[in-house]
């Protein structure tokens, strides 16, 4: 840096002006850094920022462009006029910072947000606390600086000077800039926690509806499923129950059958009617029953399969991949399940009778042809 191109700020002192110069170099560099972060792909191998790669949100990048772009406004490029009794200059907040400040500030940067250093990434947190603090000691320093109390001039590192009641106004004025940039700092990132709070809060809450339904859903499901079990059960007493009595008819037919063969005088005729009075019963007694118990068989069957379908589908659907097939297999499971069940042939259930239509014409053929043949031979 040449005589004619060293800005006010860089001093005499060729190390303090360097310093300061690198400081603002940082300043500028980042902001552009900051800006690359956000757009996904515009960090390249020269950016020597690896490490920050998925380090910061989106919103912690706003807030540090924000923050570097004012400490280089206000430490660089917002002087302040000062008399010192003798003479008026323009001074810069850059030459009121100590210099272990600024090497602070230069080491923090090359050691944890660039590559040159093999350190770690120290996390978003403490990069965050540590620019807050730098700029917060910056403040509290300008301000003990206004009051008089630290009295020294950091271009001649070290010099003490007369205190002006101009100069008291321009480091107060600086250290309100430092505060104000603090302040959009924090308010950048706080909205940011109140975004990412609330989002959370709704994913809570939407987690929060689902674990509710899929309790109302298991818990719907356990009682349909305990619903269909005692349908599963009653049906199977009652197909029992049907059993015993087609057993119960018959062994009573058959024993009044085999009376009324016993006492019966033997005929053409008469034999004819006790094949009819022996068959006809039995086999209708029987239909009817069988027919009731194979009724309450198929419901019972049903129900036992409804009853497996609603306690299994949970868990079976949550093994399917996709959203849509869930919901297919619900519907399908619902299509059975609250449907009319089908009980077998409608046709043949509705005709339950002591003896089937059928075996009734075959007992009119069977009639018609014997009595015939008796009042010939009569």
């Amino acid at each position: 840096m040449t005589a004619e191109t060293k800005p006010l700020w860089y001093t005499s002192n060729p190390d303090l002006g360097d310093e300061r110069a690198e400081l603002e170099a940082i300043l500028k560099r980042y902001q552009v850094l900051f800006r690359k972060l956000l757009v996904p792909g515009a960090v390249d191998a020269l950016d020597n920022i690896n490490k920050l790669l998925n380090g910061f949100g989106n919103a912690q990048l706003n807030a540090l462009g924000s923050l570097f772009f004012s400490l280089e406004r206000t430490l660089f490029n917002s002087p302040s006029p000062i008399f010192n009794g003798e003479e008026s200059y323009q001074r810069y907040l850059v030459e009121y910072v100590p210099l272990k400040h600024i090497r602070d500030f230069i080491y923090y940067i090359v050691t944890n947000m660039s590559d040159a250093v093999p350190a770690p990434f120290p996390g978003r947190e403490s990069v965050i606390a540590f620019f807050v603090e730098w700029s917060s000691a910056l403040s509290s320093f300008l301000l003990r600086e206004g009051r008089g109390t630290m009295r020294y001039d950091p271009r001649t590192d070290g010099i003490n000077f007369s205190n002006t009641p101009s100069e008291t106004v321009a480091l107060r004025q600086w250290s309100a800039q430092l505060d104000e940039s603090l302040a959009t700092f924090r308010g950048i990132l706080n909205e940011e926690d109140a975004r990412e709070s609330a989002v959370q809060s709704a994913i809570e809450a939407r987690h929060a509806a689902d674990a509710a339904r899929r309790a109302a859903g298991e818990s719907g499901a356990l009682s349909m499923g305990e619903h269909f079990q005692r349908i599963a059960a009653d049906e199977q007493k009652s197909e029992k129950d049907w059993n015993k009595i087609l057993f119960l008819l018959i062994a009573a037919i058959l024993a009044m059958s085999a009376f009324i063969v016993y006492k019966s005088v033997y005929s053409q005729w008469v034999q004819t009617l006790l094949h009819l009075v022996i068959i006809l019963p039995v086999i209708g007694a029987a239909t009817y029953a069988s027919r009731n118990a194979g009724h309450h068989r198929v419901v019972a069957r049903w129900a036992k399969t409804a009853s497996v379908q609603v306690n299994s589908v949970q868990a079976f659907a949550e093994q399917l991949s996709s959203p849509e097939n869930r919901d297919r297999l619900i519907l399908e499971l619902g299509k059975n399940v609250f449907s009319t069940p089908a009980y077998g042939d409608p046709s043949k259930v509705e005709h339950f009778s002591a003896i089937p239509p059928d075996l009734l014409d075959a007992a009119k053929e069977v009639a018609n042809k014997s009595l015939p043949e008796k009042a010939k031979r009569g």
